[in-house]
């Protein structure tokens, strides 16, 4: 590699693990530091920040043109963002991984009977935009440094502070995604009526409206999208299982040995990021928890779209026809356990078996990942 390149455009370079900081993201941080704009909350000096872009496929960049960060040009799949949330002496970090733009195969054939119904009849999906997706799933050391301004957390401890955030509701989900694009100054993509701000006590099963009221979440229909957005949000359905194929075609997330890369079959919840990544460097999209998606469940989607190019649309949650909110979510991933057997939850384990729940289930076993859109990264 020469040298003028690299001191051009490459602030510090350790060749054996291939990690490099990007000149444009130190000068971002120095502006940003120059201007006050540490994203500092008032009350309890909650920041966000952006540290490092690691590149996993160095060598690519001698060959690219490099003119900022972004410039999607300089990025493949697998490299990684790592955000860090720091309040008083607490820090908490996690990366977010680069998925390019591209085309899969969602599904499977309509006579393989061995997955279930709603898994079957396949589907060309197209990915115009390429997206970040987090490493893991969210943790609870992240969630409660991310929620205690609302004093929503839980009780972290070392043991358990790597585990994935369980016992949450899909709504709680999106919560935590505004929560977050609020902290790291960006737009958030949901809009609802009982913002952060406003929310005033978590009950179970219930929230508090401004007068004091329970609200039961069957009652909460009027959720709404930001297309425009910049913030967090759940994965779509589509980006969930395009992430964990990644470019491959393993029964399970980087493999077909699921004892290389599912946690399952255990008694007790355990840290995340314990097996090996798939191939972009994702972990425990195979076992370890149920993971929500954005999308409603619809059963036969995949029947309802077979013979059309079907592409990466974020939608509404609109009302069922008896006006009531079509509350069922998506799951995917699977359990760490099952009152089956072992074999159950291999099989719900695959990448493209489809599950689902309520929006206001609360289980022992779901969790979610996070993702944002790829323009405007650094526009904190």
């Amino acid at each position: 590699m020469r040298k003028d390149t690299t001191k051009k455009f490459l602030g510090k370079e350790n060749r054996f693990c291939k990690r490099f900081t990007s000149i444009d993201v130190i000068r971002f941080v120095q502006r940003q530091n120059k201007k006050g704009l540490g994203i500092k909350q008032k009350n309890n000096d909650l920041k966000i920040s952006y540290d490092l872009i690691e590149f996993r496929n160095c060598f690519a960049l001698e060959k690219l043109p490099i003119n900022t960060i972004s410039n999607r040009n300089i990025l493949l799949p697998s490299d990684k963002i790592k955000f860090s949330i720091s309040s008083n002496s607490q820090k908490r970090e996690f990366n977010m991984v680069y998925c390019d733009a591209g085309e899969f195969t969602m599904g499977v054939d309509a006579e393989n009977y061995e997955y279930p119904e709603s898994s079957r009849y396949t589907n060309k999906v197209v990915i115009d935009e390429p997206f970040w997706i987090s490493e893991t799933k969210i943790t609870r050391d992240v969630w409660d440094i991310v929620m205690q301004k609302n004093r929503y957390t839980t009780k972290v401890t070392k043991a358990n502070s790597k585990h994935p955030i369980t016992d949450i509701t899909w709504y709680d989900a999106i919560l935590f995604c505004n929560t977050l694009s609020k902290l790291h100054n960006k737009k958030p993509f949901y809009i609802f009526n009982w913002d952060v701000r406003e929310r005033r006590e978590y009950m179970e099963n219930g929230f508090m409206d401004d007068d004091g009221n329970i609200v039961e979440l069957t009652q909460i229909s009027d959720i709404f999208i930001d297309k425009n957005a910049n913030g967090y949000r759940l994965p779509t359905e589509i980006e969930w299982e395009y992430a964990a194929l990644a470019n491959c075609d393993y029964l399970y997330a980087g493999s077909d040995n699921p004892d290389e890369v599912a946690c399952y079959d255990l008694d007790e919840m355990i840290n995340v990021a314990t097996k090996k990544p798939n191939a972009w460097g994702l972990y425990d999209m195979s076992g370890l928890a149920y993971e929500f998606c954005h999308d409603e469940w619809i059963e036969d989607i995949y029947k309802k779209r077979k013979d059309s190019i079907v592409n990466n649309k974020i939608v509404e949650h609109e009302l069922s026809i008896d006006g009531n909110f079509a509350d069922k979510r998506v799951l995917r991933s699977s359990p760490l356990s099952s009152s089956k057997n072992s074999v159950g939850v291999l099989e719900w384990a695959r990448i493209r078996v489809r599950s689902f729940d309520h929006a206001q289930a609360k289980g022992e076993e779901i969790s979610f990942r996070i993702v944002c859109p790829f323009e405007n990264t650094l526009a904190f």
